[in-house]
């Protein structure tokens, strides 16, 4: 990415990013390119407010020395196909360009605001880098998200520290009033620590997806309301037979509605597969055709997705399933293949109701034909599938508050008229899944994107005796976790767009290592290679780390630290001094090995990190349940008498 926005900034001037050979205020390309990456070849309608006039007479100027129209420049060299719009309240710096269009507007001043869009088409992108006062950005966002497109993203730049509180409230109620979008309010490393905040607002598409044979008479009463509601893109519905299909061909037509009849018969999961490959939104919502969710299903939803930083491997369970079932024990325990044995049996029915949401993008890695199990799961279709998604796809499945569904038994439902043929089958899943699951095998970029139990992790395992003597297991996260663990999806997921974490006291090996290597020396290398020192707040250095590729971790106290175990549980490449019983312990996992970091320089750490982000590693030894019984009673062991000696609470049971 730095390759392809670094020289247009360099060549236009604007501050939204790292230049080459410099630094700016703010990072938001990084995010920009995460954004937009798939739409550069689109022909869009893009619009900026705020052209960055140089006339220090005008509020929210970039100085005598600033460069008008640098970001509108950029972005018609980034997306090469599209028009792009503009509008300052400085009438002197408007400009005319082969694909850029710029005009007048005081964002503080409703009328001006919606007279410019009456000149205007509906946008692609509405960008806000204008007046940077809590008032001016609401007052143009509330003037413009009507022209924004239903597909459409809206950004809001340069929010200050200050403004975020206000920002949060005001977004409560922005999310009653537009409830089809996701505002994610975003904090950034790096640059200017007043003003280096965006809110993007994102569209929430949602395609429902039925599978169905001979249920018309539910789905004559379902499918109106699905229609009707707002959060619902598009009604996808697959017919094994053709009866269905007929009926509804016959009875509705709404160009929100899909109807297909399948060739032959595929069986129950494979024709949720069908059902789902047709959608063509964001998020698709697998249902049951003899079941019902209303909209308050769907708006729970979009509530959790807004609020919470989730992984791209998720699945969205409901909480309950109306008037049988009630899941909403698990509603704050993500799960995970690395904690799921411990909530059985009592999970086994909240795997096997599915009727849930997940995206589409993740669904399309889905290759259930590769499985011995898929022709033959019969009524346990839905517990396979969440087995399947926790095992073989690395998923982290979410309970959600308020996503509930009507659960409609009937005598001719496909469970009751079969359940006795398949009553096995449970068991030999379960058996196959969960029986075998301690190998942890990834790549890097999906380790980084799924949940990590802290109840599955190692706690402050260090030896009892003080001596910080050579333990046969990793000593885990410091004792301070435990008090960060509960924020969980927040202290787990970053961008890891900065390079390298340096943030050491240089004093703690000095008892074992006085002179020589030590990491006194080791900073002085890598600040002789332009890593520097810094220092991160304990409280927010456990949400810092996912920002990172890297994190520079020497020895301390002794050989192993906690900083190699908490920079891996956050998707960091540690860079470990190199010795043989770190290397065996921490066999598998993707750590950068050094003799003294003499080789270590930002450039060097771009190249590795491309040639290991896509490789496979073996993560098992990170958890708890990778140990013998033994070591998981000395690792238990350990931990406690820390704990307690820290905090005066036990961290295991």
């Amino acid at each position: 990415m730095s390759n392809l926005l670094c020289p247009l900034m360099d060549k236009y001037g604007s501050d939204k990013g790292p230049r080459v050979g410099n630094t700016t205020h703010h990072t938001y390309t990084e995010v920009y390119h995460e954004l937009f990456k798939d739409m550069t070849d689109q022909s869009l309608s893009v619009f900026e407010m705020g052209l960055g006039t140089n006339n220090t007479s005008f509020l929210s100027h970039m100085g005598p020395n600033g460069r008008p129209g640098a970001s509108l420049r950029w972005w018609k060299d980034y997306f090469k196909n599209s028009m792009i719009y503009g509008a300052d309240i400085d009438k002197g710096i408007l400009f005319e360009e082969d694909r850029i269009h710029t005009t007048y507007c005081d964002q503080i001043n409703p009328t001006v605001i919606n007279s410019m869009w009456n000149s205007l088409p509906d946008m692609d992108i509405i960008i806000d880098d204008g007046l940077h006062t809590f008032e001016a950005n609401v007052t143009l966002f509330e003037n413009s998200i009507h022209k924004l497109k239903s597909s459409g993203i809206y950004i809001i730049e340069d929010i200050a520290g200050v403004d975020l509180f206000c920002f949060e409230q005001k977004i409560k109620d922005w999310e009653n009033m537009h409830p089809g979008r996701i505002f994610s309010l975003r904090r950034l490393y790096g640059g200017n620590p007043h003003d280096n905040n965006m809110l993007i607002v994102t569209p929430i598409t949602i395609s429902v997806c039925i599978p169905t044979m001979r249920r018309f008479s539910f789905l004559k009463e379902s499918i109106p309301k699905y229609l009707e509601n707002p959060y619902v893109s598009e009604l996808v519905i697959t017919d094994e037979t053709g009866e269905d299909y007929e009926e509804i061909m016959s009875t509705f037509s709404h160009p929100k509605l899909r109807v297909y009849k399948n060739e032959t018969r595929l069986g129950v999961l494979k024709n949720k597969f069908r059902a789902a490959s047709y959608a063509t939104s964001k998020f698709i919502a697998i249902l049951d055709s003899d079941n019902f969710a209303d909209i308050e299903y769907f708006k729970a939803f979009n509530k959790f997705i807004s609020n919470k930083k989730v992984p791209f491997r998720s699945m969205f369970i409901p909480s309950r399933a109306k008037p049988c079932f009630d899941f909403t024990g698990w509603m704050n325990i993500p799960i995970t293949r690395s904690n799921v044995k411990y909530h059985y049996p009592k999970i086994e029915t909240c795997l096997n109701v599915m009727n849930l949401i997940i995206s589409k993008e993740f669904l399309s890695l889905f290759d259930i034909n590769s499985d011995g199990f898929c022709d033959r799961v019969g009524t346990s279709d839905s517990l396979y599938f969440s087995l399947y998604s926790l095992f073989k796809m690395n998923a982290t499945l979410f309970i959600v508050d308020g996503m509930e569904y009507e659960h409609r038994v009937h005598e001719g439902s496909y469970w009751k008229q079969n359940h006795d043929k398949y009553e096995s089958m449970p068991s030999e899943l379960i058996n196959h899944f969960i029986g075998n699951f301690f190998k942890y095998e990834i790549n890097l970029l999906d380790w980084q994107r799924i949940f990590k139990d802290p109840r599955s992790l190692i706690i402050q395992a260090s030896s009892m005796k003080a001596d910080d003597a050579w333990m046969p297991f990793p000593i885990g996260m410091h004792f301070t976790y435990p008090v960060e663990s509960p924020k969980g999806t927040l202290i787990q997921f970053g961008n890891h767009s900065q390079t390298v974490l340096c943030a050491l006291r240089d004093t703690t090996d000095l008892s074992r290592r006085p002179t020589g290597k030590n990491r006194r020396t080791i900073l002085k290398t890598l600040s002789s290679n332009g890593i520097y020192n810094s220092y991160i707040n304990p409280a927010t250095f456990y949400s810092s780390l996912p920002n990172f590729k890297f994190v520079i971790s020497p020895e301390g106290n002794g050989i192993d630290c906690h900083r190699h175990y908490e920079a891996l549980i956050a998707g960091c490449i540690p860079i470990i001094e190199r010795n043989p019983l770190i290397e065996e312990k921490y066999k598998g996992c993707p750590i950068l090995y050094t003799d003294d970091y003499s080789e270590i320089t930002p450039a060097y750490l771009q190249e590795k990190y491309e040639e290991m982000k896509n490789k496979v590693y073996d993560f098992s030894c990170l958890f708890l349940g990778y140990y013998s019984s033994d070591l998981q009673k000395d690792i238990k062991q350990c931990g406690n008498y820390w704990m307690v000696t820290h905090t005066g609470t036990p961290v295991y049971d």
